[in-house]
Protein backbone atom coordinates (compact mmCIF):
# COMPACT_ATOMS: atom_id res chain seq x y z
CA UNK A 1 0.00 0.00 0.00
CA UNK A 2 1.23 3.25 -0.88
CA UNK A 3 2.02 5.89 1.95
CA UNK A 4 -0.70 8.32 0.69
CA UNK A 5 -3.34 5.30 0.64
CA UNK A 6 -2.29 3.91 4.11
CA UNK A 7 -2.85 7.45 5.54
CA UNK A 8 -5.97 7.92 3.95
CA UNK A 9 -7.16 4.38 5.72
CA UNK A 10 -5.57 5.27 8.59
CA UNK A 11 -7.50 8.49 8.43
CA UNK A 12 -10.78 7.17 7.56
CA UNK A 13 -10.71 4.78 10.78
CA UNK A 14 -9.59 7.06 13.32
CA UNK A 15 -12.65 9.57 12.31
CA UNK A 16 -15.10 6.15 12.32
CA UNK A 17 -13.90 5.30 15.63
CA UNK A 18 -14.31 9.32 16.60
CA UNK A 19 -17.75 8.72 15.94
CA UNK A 20 -18.32 5.35 18.27
CA UNK A 21 -18.86 5.44 22.40
CA UNK A 22 -16.26 4.23 23.95
CA UNK A 23 -18.22 4.19 27.09
CA UNK A 24 -18.72 0.55 29.12
CA UNK A 25 -20.19 -1.29 26.00
CA UNK A 26 -24.44 -1.92 25.98
CA UNK A 27 -25.31 -5.49 26.99
CA UNK A 28 -26.58 -7.40 23.71
CA UNK A 29 -25.23 -4.92 21.48
CA UNK A 30 -24.45 -7.28 18.05
CA UNK A 31 -20.69 -8.39 17.48
CA UNK A 32 -19.58 -10.90 15.11
CA UNK A 33 -21.84 -12.30 12.32
CA UNK A 34 -24.87 -10.57 13.93
CA UNK A 35 -23.06 -7.66 13.23
CA UNK A 36 -22.95 -8.14 9.58
CA UNK A 37 -25.06 -7.68 6.63
CA UNK A 38 -27.14 -10.89 6.22
CA UNK A 39 -25.15 -11.63 2.89
CA UNK A 40 -22.26 -12.08 4.52
CA UNK A 41 -22.96 -14.03 7.65
CA UNK A 42 -22.49 -17.71 6.24
CA UNK A 43 -18.69 -16.43 6.06
CA UNK A 44 -18.50 -15.00 9.19
CA UNK A 45 -20.42 -17.75 11.01
CA UNK A 46 -18.05 -20.60 9.90
CA UNK A 47 -15.00 -17.90 10.67
CA UNK A 48 -16.38 -17.72 14.38
CA UNK A 49 -16.97 -21.76 14.54
CA UNK A 50 -13.60 -22.44 13.31
CA UNK A 51 -11.60 -20.22 15.97
CA UNK A 52 -13.90 -21.94 18.48
CA UNK A 53 -12.92 -25.26 17.49
CA UNK A 54 -9.35 -24.64 17.09
CA UNK A 55 -8.63 -21.93 20.19
CA UNK A 56 -7.82 -23.14 23.90
CA UNK A 57 -7.93 -20.91 26.95
CA UNK A 58 -3.53 -21.61 26.75
CA UNK A 59 -3.39 -20.48 22.94
CA UNK A 60 -1.68 -17.06 22.06
CA UNK A 61 -3.34 -15.23 19.35
CA UNK A 62 -3.03 -12.61 16.79
CA UNK A 63 -5.74 -10.95 15.86
CA UNK A 64 -4.75 -8.53 12.57
CA UNK A 65 -6.92 -5.61 11.86
CA UNK A 66 -8.91 -5.37 14.50
CA UNK A 67 -10.18 -2.53 14.10
CA UNK A 68 -13.35 -1.85 16.90
CA UNK A 69 -13.18 -5.42 17.32
CA UNK A 70 -16.21 -6.04 15.48
CA UNK A 71 -15.00 -9.54 14.90
CA UNK A 72 -13.00 -10.11 18.31
CA UNK A 73 -15.90 -12.08 20.39
CA UNK A 74 -14.48 -15.35 19.61
CA UNK A 75 -11.38 -14.84 20.60
CA UNK A 76 -11.75 -13.35 23.68
CA UNK A 77 -14.25 -15.60 24.32
CA UNK A 78 -12.07 -18.35 24.30
CA UNK A 79 -10.19 -17.10 26.75
CA UNK A 80 -6.81 -17.55 24.93
CA UNK A 81 -4.04 -14.74 25.59
CA UNK A 82 -4.97 -12.22 22.66
CA UNK A 83 -3.26 -9.39 21.23
CA UNK A 84 -5.63 -6.99 19.26
CA UNK A 85 -3.60 -5.22 16.69
CA UNK A 86 -4.41 -2.01 13.85
CA UNK A 87 -2.88 1.04 12.42
CA UNK A 88 -5.61 2.89 14.07
CA UNK A 89 -5.13 3.53 17.40
CA UNK A 90 -8.60 5.14 18.22
CA UNK A 91 -10.37 1.82 16.92
CA UNK A 92 -7.92 -0.12 19.14
CA UNK A 93 -9.74 2.12 22.37
CA UNK A 94 -12.80 1.27 20.71
CA UNK A 95 -12.07 -2.63 21.00
CA UNK A 96 -10.66 -2.16 24.44
CA UNK A 97 -14.04 -0.05 25.41
CA UNK A 98 -16.09 -2.75 24.01
CA UNK A 99 -14.60 -5.67 26.15
CA UNK A 100 -13.66 -4.00 29.52
CA UNK A 101 -13.18 -7.05 31.76
CA UNK A 102 -11.08 -8.98 28.92
CA UNK A 103 -8.30 -9.23 31.33
CA UNK A 104 -6.33 -11.72 28.41
CA UNK A 105 -7.04 -8.74 25.72
CA UNK A 106 -3.60 -6.57 24.85
CA UNK A 107 -3.96 -4.00 22.00
CA UNK A 108 -0.90 -2.85 19.71
CA UNK A 109 -0.99 -0.28 17.18
CA UNK A 110 1.12 -1.48 14.23
CA UNK A 111 0.91 -1.90 10.69
CA UNK A 112 -0.28 -5.50 8.97
CA UNK A 113 3.15 -5.03 6.84
CA UNK A 114 5.41 -4.74 9.54
CA UNK A 115 4.45 -7.23 12.09
CA UNK A 116 6.70 -6.24 15.46
CA UNK A 117 6.69 -9.69 17.57
CA UNK A 118 9.33 -12.33 17.70
CA UNK A 119 9.29 -15.39 15.40
CA UNK A 120 6.96 -18.15 16.71
CA UNK A 121 4.78 -15.68 19.32
CA UNK A 122 1.22 -17.01 18.08
CA UNK A 123 -0.77 -20.36 17.65
CA UNK A 124 -3.39 -18.85 15.88
CA UNK A 125 -3.22 -15.51 13.54
CA UNK A 126 -6.60 -14.72 12.87
CA UNK A 127 -7.70 -11.80 9.96
CA UNK A 128 -11.47 -10.90 9.54
CA UNK A 129 -11.60 -8.73 6.25
CA UNK A 130 -8.23 -7.00 6.59
CA UNK A 131 -5.96 -8.54 4.29
CA UNK A 132 -6.19 -6.16 1.13
CA UNK A 133 -4.96 -3.48 3.59
CA UNK A 134 -1.23 -4.69 3.14
CA UNK A 135 0.92 -5.88 0.11
CA UNK A 136 0.40 -9.52 0.29
CA UNK A 137 3.97 -10.81 0.23
CA UNK A 138 5.06 -9.31 3.11
CA UNK A 139 1.85 -10.26 5.22
CA UNK A 140 2.26 -13.24 4.35
CA UNK A 141 5.98 -13.25 4.88
CA UNK A 142 5.31 -11.89 8.49
CA UNK A 143 1.98 -14.15 9.26
CA UNK A 144 3.95 -17.15 8.94
CA UNK A 145 7.36 -15.79 10.91
CA UNK A 146 5.08 -15.05 13.89
CA UNK A 147 3.24 -18.24 13.70
CA UNK A 148 4.61 -21.44 16.06
CA UNK A 149 5.42 -24.10 13.91
CA UNK A 150 2.14 -26.35 13.59
CA UNK A 151 0.15 -23.19 14.58
CA UNK A 152 -2.95 -21.71 12.67
CA UNK A 153 -3.59 -18.74 10.20
CA UNK A 154 -7.83 -18.00 9.79
CA UNK A 155 -9.45 -15.43 7.95
CA UNK A 156 -12.27 -14.44 6.26
CA UNK A 157 -12.24 -11.62 3.43
CA UNK A 158 -14.12 -10.48 0.41
CA UNK A 159 -13.19 -12.19 -2.85
CA UNK A 160 -12.21 -10.62 -5.99
CA UNK A 161 -14.20 -13.26 -8.04
CA UNK A 162 -17.59 -11.67 -6.22
CA UNK A 163 -18.89 -9.18 -9.06
CA UNK A 164 -20.95 -7.92 -5.93
CA UNK A 165 -17.85 -7.13 -3.67
CA UNK A 166 -15.72 -5.41 -6.60
CA UNK A 167 -18.68 -3.22 -7.63
CA UNK A 168 -19.25 -2.15 -3.82
CA UNK A 169 -15.54 -1.38 -3.50
CA UNK A 170 -15.66 0.42 -6.25
CA UNK A 171 -18.32 2.72 -5.41
CA UNK A 172 -17.12 3.25 -2.57
CA UNK A 173 -13.19 4.10 -3.59
CA UNK A 174 -15.44 6.91 -5.83
CA UNK A 175 -16.82 8.22 -2.84
CA UNK A 176 -13.40 8.43 -1.29
CA UNK A 177 -14.21 5.40 1.10
CA UNK A 178 -11.51 3.06 0.13
CA UNK A 179 -8.13 3.71 -1.76
CA UNK A 180 -6.68 2.46 -4.64
CA UNK A 181 -4.72 -0.05 -3.25
CA UNK A 182 -7.37 -1.98 -1.29
CA UNK A 183 -9.13 -2.42 -4.67
CA UNK A 184 -5.81 -3.98 -6.40
CA UNK A 185 -5.23 -6.11 -3.25
CA UNK A 186 -8.75 -7.92 -3.05
CA UNK A 187 -8.12 -11.02 -2.14
CA UNK A 188 -8.98 -13.84 -4.91
CA UNK A 189 -9.12 -17.47 -4.01
CA UNK A 190 -5.49 -18.28 -5.33
CA UNK A 191 -4.61 -15.50 -2.93
CA UNK A 192 -5.98 -17.15 0.23
CA UNK A 193 -4.56 -20.74 -1.01
CA UNK A 194 -0.94 -19.27 -0.69
CA UNK A 195 -1.87 -17.68 2.65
Amino acid sequence: MTSSDKESELFRYEQRALSCDVSPPIPGVSSGYTSMPLYLRAQYIKYEQYLSNILSSSDDALELCAGMGENSGPLISSGCNIVATDISPRSLAVLRSRFPSAQSLKTIVCDIEDLPFPKHSFDVVACAGGLSYGDNQLVLQHIYRVLKPGGYFICVDSLNHSPIYRANRFFHYLRGKRTLSTLKRMTTTALIARY
